[in-house]
């Protein structure tokens, strides 16, 4: 189900995907029409066109993806960096790191509002013009000028979105992890709210229907933490009684500076953890309290790079701040370094980590359909966010009353939010991919995000500092009844923005 927003739509009479009407559609209001795409064979950008009783509307991108795509992780790589355009170069970066670059994106500048820059992504050498969809790893760093302000990556070809990737203050790095469908040429468009913001994208690996045998996600029934390196000190804190850290990592202390960890991830936590043969993990890496500003950065012993880090990050960081972000990392499913990988710390003096993991892709499990961003979830009232501008689209539940979904109603208990049947999300949905923000924070805290079955397991997906504005890409499992269930540690507003979904 495809819903446009617009004015006029009252007297629509059709709507065409390309050259074939859709199969069926309703008018909602003047303002808002719903339709229901006809299948095409081949994947790609189709125009959507309006037919209304006083003319047609503009014609609007809409992505066609084929439906159960494998995942192909790969060793992460820097795709573009847009201060490689700037002449001269940025202090800190050298012309030999911006060689490194695919030439296709060398000379990317930093987006200037209202217009986007785009990224190549297939085409540059590293994957295939097959896929449809990538993981990408993406950061703003935005300068003392720049404005509070957030960035969108929506398929190349199609109209921005009414939801936001990520979110970031001035002289930040900030980064997300993005499920991007690839749009036309097999690139994705950045845009910026605010002047000043450069853009850094990694990849980490990407979706394809040419893989046999399929390799689908796999989510736990319940997210485990399987490090937290500040259990590793003699006598432990007491919350680590309750996070039952497996024991190959419960002696692992926290990385150096500059210096690497090694860490297993696959064939520990039992049958409620990942196995050996998983060929990617899911997992949310975090910094937590660090003396220093830095970065963390995760990949696979098993990799080219061997024991050297890539250049790529995952968690960016400040002095004093718990930051946390979403990997997919790829593992080695065989030999004597199956299920393990690198931390690295990047800061000047040591800094603690912890690894919360939610699934694992292998051969079978579920299959991924990725989608345009969709805003199915805004617990900031409307007069808070500046009107129809910013809540329209939004979708389901939470519509913008202020307190919907909003975990200052009851900061100490969870809240239980629909997902299935909501901004296209199928029935047979068995888990999302959703980029999660924490809005209007209170006090420093974090969310957690599970299916809500059993008890709230001992993890968090989104962690911020006071006043902070943080979002973080979550894969989720979704109970029998279509929901999942965030548990907010102190008051806060939240956005959801669907993907995608594995079914």
């Amino acid at each position: 189900m495809v819903t446009i927003t617009g004015t006029y739509l009252s007297t629509t009479t059709s709507i065409d995907f390309g050259t074939t009407a859709a199969t069926s559609f309703g008018v909602i209001s003047s303002t808002e029409i719903t339709a229901t795409a006809p299948p095409v064979g081949t994947p790609g950008i189709v125009q959507v066109t309006v037919v209304t009783t006083g003319g047609n509307t503009t014609p609007l991108g809409w992505v066609y993806v084929t439906g159960n795509i494998s995942y192909v992780p790969m060793v992460p790589r820097r795709i573009a960096d847009t201060r490689c355009s700037e002449q001269p170069l940025p202090p800190g970066i050298a012309s030999s790191y911006c060689d490194e670059i695919p030439t296709s994106n060398r000379s990317l500048s930093m987006p200037i509002p209202p217009g986007a820059v785009t990224v190549q992504v297939t085409g540059t050498g590293l994957i295939p013009s097959s896929a449809e969809s990538a993981i990408l790893n993406v950061t703003a760093i935005s300068s003392p000028e720049a404005h509070n302000g957030y960035l969108t990556i929506f398929p190349t070809g199609t109209k921005p979105p009414t939801a936001s990737s990520l979110n970031f203050t001035p002289s930040e790095a900030v980064p997300n992890l993005v499920t991007a469908t690839l749009g036309q040429g097999g690139t994705v468009s950045i845009l910026s709210s605010s002047t000043d913001v450069n853009v850094v994208v990694d990849i980490e690996g990407y979706y394809t229907p040419s893989i046999s045998p399929a390799v689908g996600f796999h989510p736990l029934p319940t997210p485990f933490r399987a490090l937290d390196t500040r259990c590793s000190i003699t006598p432990a804190p007491t919350f680590c009684a309750n996070e039952q850290i497996p024991g190959v990592n419960s002696t692992i202390p926290a990385p150096k500076p500059r210096s690497s960890i090694s860490v297993d991830l696959a064939g520990i936590g039992g049958s409620a953890g990942v196995p050996l043969t998983a060929t990617a993990i899911s997992l949310n890496l975090t910094a937590a309290g660090p003396a220093s500003g830095g970065y963390l950065t995760i990949w696979s012993q098993g990799s080219s790079t061997g024991t050297t880090p890539p250049i790529t990050s995952n968690v960016n960081f400040h002095r004093g701040t718990a930051s946390s972000n979403s990997v997919v990392v790829m593992v080695s499913s065989s030999g004597p370094e199956a299920g393990k990988v690198y931390i690295y710390n990047a800061a000047s003096t040591a800094t603690n980590v912890i690894v919360d993991i939610s699934g694992y892709f292998a051969p079978g499990g579920y299959m991924a359909t990725p989608s345009s961003p969709v805003r199915i979830c805004d617990t900031r009232a409307a007069t808070v966010i500046g009107g129809t501008d910013v809540t329209e689209g939004v979708t389901g539940q939470c519509s913008n009353t202020g307190t919907a979904l909003d975990p200052a109603v009851s900061a100490t208990d969870p809240v239980t939010m629909q997902v299935t049947g909501i901004g296209g999300i199928p029935a047979n949905a068995k888990a999302i991919i959703a980029n999660v923000t924490a809005v209007n924070t209170t006090a420093n805290g974090y969310l957690t995000v599970w299916n809500g079955t059993g008890s709230q397991p001992a993890t968090s997906n989104v962690n911020w500092t006071k006043g902070d504005t943080v979002p973080n890409m979550i894969v989720s499992a979704i109970d029998s009844a279509g929901q999942v269930t965030i548990y907010a540690s102190v008051t806060t507003n939240v956005i959801v923005d669907i993907v995608g979904w594995y079914s």
